[in-house]
């Protein structure tokens, strides 16, 4: 039987005595490397952050949770050994070479660091230790390649845990294929230098997203290379397939959600990710608070309002009004964008006195979700425009080129409000807003022929009314002797 210090495991081990690694990735790894309890033929499945030693990488595993004795090195003539704690025989631990680690009892070490994508290894005449952390390859495949670069290859051997499996270079029997995180003895004729390197996958796409949704419920879609499978936040959402294009529903959180979408291919080799970040708002904006004029309006054509509404999340993106007769009505104005204006002075209206008009109003947030209405509560007009009673001269006069014609004006207003007027001949302002009722008009410079007058009375509140009369400009009659 032998001692648990002579039993050896190579397990999922990465060896490698020289090589050159290519870190092309633009993010960390992080990798498992499951140890026995026993012996065990390790080497760093990829590019560490922090360099280590023996003593600290026999540290860092108990800190995990192993219990690790001691580390071992091959110098290329002896073994180096250091025991974990001890204050002698520690030595530098690289990527560039596999260790022996005595374990007892089983555990995992967690390592982070820059995947490898290349080395350049160079081969012994006789064994050589390689690492061969690239799962596109077989032991026939791999020899193949190590011939084609001039150094003659016989068989490789890989260690299963409990015996040596062989495959003769060229024969038909006995392959297997190389297992990322296993280390492989390789029989050479003569010195030489094996390269070796593999393709990254590509990043996948992510089709344009529109950002913030209302619906909790997300399909993404893309492109990615055949014969990888979709990742989405450490979790497989598409298995490995031979499509080019990749589509998955998701389920968002309320608020922001970061998503990283990465492609792995058959040997676990992981893309760069891309990103996108989804806001999910299912909350519409609160109801706008609307305020009108007051009880009552003044202004026959004319109304006002304002309100206010929140929406924390996503913003306010446009608020609609109407206007009618009745509350959350729409029969006076029907549903009108005013984007993300919170007031509105809607002109050109024919109110009616004694009515009663209501604002309704609603807000729309970022996601595209419509809060309910709010209404305002009502204002009535109160107001009517000023009625003209009659106007001097009267409709059809005649006067004389040069004469003076004057303009008396007579209205009146029921709700006793100061009045201004306005005349206006051929739509020519001679006389512009003031409060006298009457006007001379010279006309001296004018041509006989037929002028409309048109006189116009308005009350403090700008209610307007207008009346039109002809006047016949005719040439002064000559006396004859």
């Amino acid at each position: 039987m032998m001692s648990k210090a002579n039993r050896l495991k190579i397990v999922c081990l990465p060896i490698l005595l020289v090589a050159i690694f290519s870190p092309l990735y633009a993010f960390a790894k992080t990798e498992q490397i499951k140890l026995n309890d026993g012996w065990n033929l390790i080497a760093f499945p990829v590019t560490p952050q922090t360099p280590y030693t023996a003593e600290s990488l026999g540290q860092e595993i108990n800190v995990q949770g192993g219990n690790c004795n001691r580390i071992m090195r091959w110098d290329g003539g002896s073994w180096q050994t250091h025991l974990i704690g001890k204050p002698f025989g520690d030595f530098p631990v690289s990527t560039r070479e596999g260790y022996f680690v005595l374990s007892y009892g089983f555990s995992t070490w967690t390592v982070t660091g820059d995947p490898i994508i290349a080395l350049s290894q160079n081969i012994n005449d006789g064994w050589t230790l390689v690492n061969a952390p690239f799962a596109t390859l077989t032991a026939e495949s791999m020899g193949n390649s190590i011939i084609s670069q001039g150094t003659p290859c016989d068989r490789i051997m890989f260690w299963d845990g409990g015996s040596w499996q062989t495959h003769l270079i060229g024969k038909p029997f006995g392959d297997f294929p190389i297992k990322k995180c296993a280390g492989y003895f390789v029989l050479c004729f003569a010195y030489g230098t094996w390269d070796f390197s593999i393709a990254p996958v590509t990043k996948p796409s992510i089709n344009s997203i529109a950002s913030p949704v209302s619906n909790p419920v997300l399909t993404l879609s893309g492109a990615k290379d055949a014969n990888t499978s979709i990742w989405i936040n450490g979790v497989e959402k598409v298995p490995l397939d031979s499509f080019t294009a990749w589509s998955v529903s998701i389920v968002l959180e309320e608020g922001e959600n970061s998503i990283n979408v990465t492609a792995k291919n058959a040997t676990g080799e992981e893309s760069q990710p891309a990103l996108a970040n989804i806001l999910l708002d299912t909350t519409p904006p609160s109801i706008p608070v609307v305020t009108d004029d007051g009880a009552a309006n003044k202004y026959i054509s004319t109304l006002h309002a304002v309100w206010t509404a929140q929406d924390p999340q996503t913003g306010i993106e446009e608020y609609q009004y109407a206007i009618g007769t009745l509350s959350g009505g729409a029969d006076v104005v029907n549903w009108t964008s005013c984007g993300t204006q919170a007031s509105v002075t809607k002109t050109g209206l024919s109110l009616v006195t004694g009515k009663t008009y209501y604002f309704s109003v609603k807000a729309k947030n970022g996601a595209g979700l419509w809060g309910g209405v709010g209404i305002s509560d009502g204002i009535t007009l109160a107001q009517s425009a000023p009625a003209i009673v009659n106007i001097t001269p009267g409709d059809g006069s005649l006067s004389e080129v040069g004469s003076t014609v004057s303009f008396g004006i007579n209205a009146a207003d029921i709700d006793g409000d100061a009045m201004q007027y306005k005349i206006a001949i051929n739509g020519q302002i001679i006389s512009d807003w003031n409060s006298a009722p009457s006007f001379d008009w010279q006309t001296t410079s004018q041509t006989s022929g037929v002028r409309q007058a048109t006189i116009y009375v308005k009350d403090t509140w700008e209610n307007e009314s207008f009346g039109n009369i002809t006047i016949y400009l005719v040439r002064k009659a000559f006396n004859t002797p």
